[in-house]
């Protein structure tokens, strides 16, 4: 990421004499939310990969007072892209589907929302002789939430797989206000969606540009029996975009799939609202595919576009625009580590025939431990902010979050430090060696995302090392008890002839 030039200011020194510049937010064109580590918390970053950190974590206690305490795995974030900035997620039970007694407040998967720190529970508690599971709630705006759901009709208390739930009592995309208004009704259904035949797993998409329509996917034969294609049975699906009326949605395009194929397995719209993006995952159409959003094209006559393979070995996961760039989840043999998904980016101008994976993508998380998966973009630049660090004057001053703009450096370019502080403070940064201190900084922050930069303490540039940088705000509590970033200072290279 580059930085912008800024002006130095003058910096106290706790230690020892050194120079320092406190600098604007980062330049940076949006955000990216993603599920981390198997559902264990919900991350953030720029959509250039810079300044990864957690929004929300099954362990924050913000999450744990609205679950009641029950072991959760939190995934499927989204964010309005034309400048949301309340992200929706969904909250499950650690040991797969009705893994506890299906009934009562707290059996199922139910949305949330977090907006400026503060999470809010978007699903009402079911009956006791009912569950519900909603799942990949997607913003239509900032105010409203769509979601896929399904309730089942308990009858007592089954703590078996979903298959002992029997036949879901009701089935359809739903529409939720953000916030919550009532605690009476699951929400709103969404057009004829009660009466279609859609897949567990629906991915319902608002039109960036007028989010009172939607984009969705279709079953038109559960079966596989009425179609074939060259004298072979074929699955049809339909993707399909309409408003609220009851009548059926028309059909934008048909994708047709093998025996045993899902059909698309993401969509979404880009930014401008004309076209829609699908991941198809099995051959022989495997990859990232775009085509014309209208519906006033029949859908033979449309061209579809290849945006990227999928190469043998690779498995792509849900994939969204952003902005001039798409991002995706990719797991398979050239990751990091086998068998894990990390983030990758491309851009929106690729093809088939210009662009391959991975050489022309970007990996954004390299995250060897811990798949990630499930990206959303949104253009809006203000750093989103974590659970329970709410950006109020009401509170403490705490460091929301902190990344190393860079881990490896030089002496001529310093070190730089993007974080944001909940509210105005002194952020205190000490930095050493081996335990042994160097030195240490301390700047006036604003509330808000910032970098500062360090060039030399003691009067002298960093030497090359493995030093660390530690930061906390003077007479902060809570969150802003010091956070430990590593980084290398390396010679910098000479330049030859």
């Amino acid at each position: 990421m580059r930085l912008p030039s800024l002006p130095a200011v003058s910096v106290a020194l706790l230690a020892a004499a050194a120079l320092g510049a406190l600098a604007a937010p980062a330049a940076q064109a949006g955000q990216i939310v993603w599920t981390r580590a198997g559902g264990v918390g919900i991350w953030a970053m720029n959509d250039d990969g810079t300044y990864q950190r957690a929004l929300v974590a099954t362990t924050f206690p913000t999450l744990a007072s609205l679950t009641g305490g029950w072991p959760t795995a939190v995934g499927e974030p989204d964010v309005f892209q034309a400048g949301g900035t309340t992200v929706a997620f969904t909250d499950m039970f650690v040991g797969g589907i009705c893994g506890i007694p299906c009934g009562g407040p707290y059996s199922g998967d139910y949305v949330y929302t977090l907006s400026n720190g503060t999470v809010t529970a978007e699903s009402p508690a079911p009956a006791a002789d009912a569950s519900v599971f909603e799942n990949q709630p997607r913003m239509a705006g900032n105010d409203s939430v769509a979601f896929g759901l399904y309730g089942f009709a308990s009858s007592g208390s089954p703590s078996g797989p979903v298959t002992s739930l029997g036949t879901p009592a009701t089935a359809g995309i739903y529409t939720q206000p953000v916030p919550l208004t009532t605690a009476a009704t699951v929400g709103t259904p969404w057009a004829d969606t009660l009466s279609e035949t859609l897949e567990t797993d629906v991915d319902v998409a608002p039109d960036p540009i007028n989010p009172s329509v939607f984009a969705w996917v279709e079953d038109q034969d559960r079966s596989c029996t009425l179609f074939a294609v060259a004298g072979s049975p074929m699955c049809q699906y339909a993707v399909v975009v309409g408003t609220t009326s009851t009548v059926p949605a028309p059909v934008s395009i048909y994708d047709d799939e093998s025996p045993g194929g899902t059909g698309p397995t993401s969509l979404a719209w880009s930014s401008n609202g004309a076209d829609l993006l699908i991941v198809d995952d099995r051959p022989p159409n495997d990859g990232i595919y775009e085509f014309p959003a209208t519906t006033a094209v029949a859908p033979a006559s449309k061209t579809v576009t290849e945006v990227i393979a999928e190469p043998p070995g690779w498995t792509f996961g849900q994939a969204r625009f952003a902005g001039s760039r798409i991002v995706f989840d990719a797991a398979g043999e050239g990751s990091a580590m086998p068998g894990t998904s990390d983030i990758y980016s491309i851009s929106a101008k690729c093809d088939a025939g210009t662009c391959a994976f991975p050489a022309n993508a970007s990996n954004l998380t390299h995250d060897p431990s811990a798949d990630n998966i499930d990206p959303a973009w949104t253009s809006a630049a203000p750093p989103l902010v974590a659970a329970g660090d709410p950006l109020t004057a009401s509170t403490p001053p705490a460091i929301d979050a902190a990344s190393l703009v860079k881990k490896t450096v030089t002496p001529a370019t310093g070190v730089s430090i993007e974080v944001t502080l909940n509210e105005a403070g002194t952020l205190r940064a000490a930095f050493s060696h081996n335990s042994s201190s160097l030195g240490a900084v301390s700047v006036k922050a604003p509330a808000g995302a910032f970098v500062f930069h360090v060039k030399r303490l003691h009067g002298r540039s960093l030497a090359p090392a493995h030093d660390t940088a530690t930061l906390s705000v003077v007479g902060g509590s809570g969150s802003a008890a010091e956070l430990h970033l590593p980084f290398t200072v390396v010679r910098a290279r000479r330049r030859s002839g």
